[in-house]
């Protein structure tokens, strides 16, 4: 608390921010190419409150090392990212010491607006899509007749299949999101390449990364890269007060080493939509050149991304765990996991398709660099 009284809460404004940042137009880019970037998100003042609160919580020793699990067959064994310190809103401890972000965790304001820009973006791809439906036909029955009208009708309902799901459907309440709080003390701290979602039991549909780090400048480290499915990278700045939206289950990512401390949080939503039988399981249809596109659009690429990006998975791995056990046993897992996927004959040439396809996802000249 503040000396007139106030506290972070005061000046963090969610339904606010949410109003006037999601539009229709950032939900068009966050369905279409998977994520979106939104700028000077909150208030000023509500940014450096939350900067503040989060800056107070790891000086008081409550933000913890983070840990990953990784399943072997011997369990679930834990390890350590260096130089990662985190909080979970989920934590009693955590929303009684900070108020600001347990202000955040209790409001829906940012899964309603996504799910009203994201209805209104699909009527507007319906009407799109039945416009061209209804010109394709008249074209097609002009040339050929009725026959010729319903092969035109079956090519723009392939050409929609492997378009992006414009449904949200983000479930409300504090049990379908996470709102996690970061601080990477620099010193190289990053992460490797992960999808936020990689499969079921996981409900995450969208990932909302803000950062709260005013005096950031190029060559601090720290930025996030999107990686569309065989697509050239985004490379986003950790500015201040910055928003970042992608798709938890379609979105390869990762975050570069930080040089400097480099704060900020998360927010993931849950969706009724997320890991369908459709979007879940690979099947023999789809090792075809013919369904890349449904893969590039769909969650369905998870399953071969490993395969597709080995050796930058290996490099980023390296790049977040450096030495030790944690190496040696992310490394491990990472090579188990391609000898089982690659051990099928038809999937193995169906890779060989893709990696000739793929986009480099290291920094070769090519990423795009949102500054």
């Amino acid at each position: 608390m503040k000396e007139d009284g106030t506290t972070s809460a005061d000046a963090v404004d969610l339904a606010s921010a949410s109003t006037r940042a999601i539009t229709v137009e950032l939900c068009g880019d966050l369905l279409k190419r998977g994520y979106a970037v939104a700028d000077n998100f909150f208030s000023a003042t509500g940014a450096d409150a939350l900067r503040m609160e989060l800056l107070g919580l790891h000086a008081d020793g409550i933000l913890k090392p983070n840990q990953v699990a990784f399943q072997t067959s011997g369990g679930p064994v834990h390890v350590t990212k260096p130089h990662i310190f985190e909080g979970d809103m989920h934590s009693a401890v955590l929303q009684s010491a900070a108020p600001g972000y347990c202000k955040i965790f209790a409001d829906d304001s940012l899964a309603h607006a996504l799910n009203t820009a994201a209805r209104s973006f699909a009527c507007a791809q319906q009407q799109q899509q039945q416009q061209h439906s209804h010109q394709s036909g008249e074209t097609a029955a002009t040339d050929g007749g009725v026959k010729d009208a319903f092969a035109a009708s079956r090519t723009t309902a392939a050409f929609s299949e492997g378009t992006a799901d414009t449904r949200l459907g983000l479930t409300l309440g504090t049990s379908a999101k996470t709102v996690k709080l970061q601080y990477n003390e620099g010193g190289g701290g990053c992460f490797p390449w992960h999808y936020d979602n990689p499969s079921r039991p996981n409900k995450r549909r969208v990932t909302m990364l803000v950062y709260l780090n005013p005096e950031w400048s190029q060559g601090d480290g720290g930025e996030v890269v999107l990686a569309p499915f065989l697509g050239h990278p985004v490379r986003v700045a950790p500015r201040h007060n910055r928003a970042v939206f992608f798709l938890s289950d379609r979105v390869l990512h990762r975050v570069l080493p930080s040089e400097v401390p480099r704060c900020c949080f998360t927010i993931w939503l849950d969706s009724e939509h997320t890991n369908s039988e459709t979007s879940v399981f690979l099947k023999a249809k789809h090792l075809v050149a013919d369904s890349i596109p449904l893969l590039c659009a769909t969650p369905l690429q998870r399953t071969l991304s490993r395969a597709v990006y080995a050796e930058a998975y290996v490099r980023s791995l390296k790049e977040c765990f450096v030495s030790g056990k944690s190496l040696k046993l992310s490394l491990a897992l990472h090579t188990a996991h391609l000898k089982q996927l690659l051990g099928n004959v038809a999937v193995a040439s169906f890779v060989d398709i893709l990696r000739a396809r793929a986009a480099p996802l290291d920094d070769d000249g090519s990423a795009q660099f949102i500054p």
